[in-house]
């Protein structure tokens, strides 16, 4: 503000009532005294005294703080219009206006019905839109839309056949960009318990609510403290009892709904006494391509056997189906002769005396056996 032929004491500002004033503060941020001067309605004009008279041709700066509440904010999947704040000051006969909306990178903004307003580059990397005036009035819509949100899901799956369950772990890493997401839709097989428990590591989950089961697959909305963007952790432990040995057992597919892109791996377990026989098929009943465990992304899972398929997933839709045959335990020697060394000697009257020399690697033995030939005579033993 810069008075031109008189000295000014105080700076009215006229805008809207919806606006409520947080503060208000001069160029050194410094608090200045303010108070409403009741107008017609509608309108609020604030009065803010200054600290001294302005003289002609000198300059004041003076900084307001103001806030309104809008119906539907923040901002989750039906966009939110409201007016421009059109701050008048009745005492300026010229002014010069900027006028620039900034906010958050998962909000898209747009004006609309802008009147009095001219667009022009932006100024800083945080501005969002700008425009300029010479004119006191001007009038105009700003209509903020939530980005739409894009998901990246790479899923693992864990899988080991135990000889009375299938014992599953799942994992889904989201990578979440655009507007974020308060919820998502995840899904198992039908065979799967509803009683099933995910958890999350990267947003705050506060509710699992169980949907209908669709096409076959179980559904489950996981709702969020607050909106997610970045990187999300979801994971889950299964355990599926088997009514037959014999029989081909399905492993349950972790899916996300509504991802953009899906991919990951299943990893099959199998005992030192198991033989197992896997199918892994995509959408299309082609054969999964196999990968090497060393390629596997880290995960917060400590295998229990030994690692005997990793199959590469695209997409939606995948299927394992593994069956075994399991060996039955045998007896392992606990003592073995690595080496025999037997001496002969034959005196002038043909009897014979014989030396055995026996190298053994023995395991929890506390005795041996020894088994003379027929009509030989021990001499001696030594150990």
């Amino acid at each position: 503000m810069t008075p031109r032929y008189a000295p000014l004491f105080d700076l009215d500002v006229d805008l809207p009532a919806e606006w409520i004033v947080l503060s208000v503060a001069g160029a050194n941020d410094e608090a200045l005294t303010w108070r409403i001067v009741p107008q017609e309605p509608g309108t609020n004009r604030i009065r803010i005294p200054l600290a001294g008279a302005l003289a002609p041709g000198a300059t004041t700066v003076v900084k307001l703080r103001l806030q309104r509440d809008v119906e539907g904010w923040p901002v989750e999947s039906e966009p939110v219009v409201f007016p421009l704040p059109e701050l008048v000051a009745p005492q300026a006969n010229v002014v010069e206006t900027a006028f620039v909306i900034r906010g958050d990178d998962d909000l898209d903004f747009a004006t609309e019905e802008v009147t009095g307003l001219d667009a022009v580059p932006l100024a800083a990397e945080w501005e969002r839109l700008r425009y300029q005036s010479q004119d006191t009035r001007y009038s105009g819509r700003v209509k903020v839309t939530r980005r739409r949100a894009q998901t990246a899901v790479e899923t693992i799956g864990y899988f080991r056949l135990d000889r009375q369950s299938l014992a599953a772990t799942l994992f889904a890493t989201l990578s979440i960009t655009g507007g974020g997401v308060r919820e998502l839709i995840v899904s198992l097989p039908e065979s799967v318990p509803e009683t099933a428990r995910f958890q999350a590591v990267g947003g705050t989950l506060v509710e699992q609510q169980k949907l209908d089961v669709q096409n076959g697959r179980r559904h489950w909305r996981l709702q969020f403290a607050e909106r997610v963007l970045g990187n999300l952790r979801i994971w889950t432990e299964v355990t599926m009892p088997r009514t037959d040995a014999a029989a081909e057992v399905s492993c349950p597919l972790f899916e996300v709904a509504g991802a953009d892109r899906a991919h990951g791996a299943v990893v099959t377990e199998a005992g030192a006494d198991q033989r197992l026989t896997i199918s892994a098929t995509n959408a299309q009943g082609q054969p999964l391509l196999e990968m090497d465990p060393l390629d596997l992304p880290p995960m917060p899972y400590q295998f229990k056997e030994r690692i005997v398929a990793v199959h590469r997933t695209i997409g939606v839709g995948n299927s394992l189906t593994v069956s075994e045959q399991r060996f039955e335990k045998a007896a392992v020697p606990t003592a073995v002769c690595t080496q025999l060394d037997v001496l002969t000697i034959v005196s002038r009257t043909g009897e014979l005396q014989q030396r055995a020399l026996f190298a053994l690697r023995l395991a929890g033995v506390q005795q041996l056996q020894v088994e003379l030939p027929e009509g030989a005579e021990l001499w001696a033993a030594t150990l």
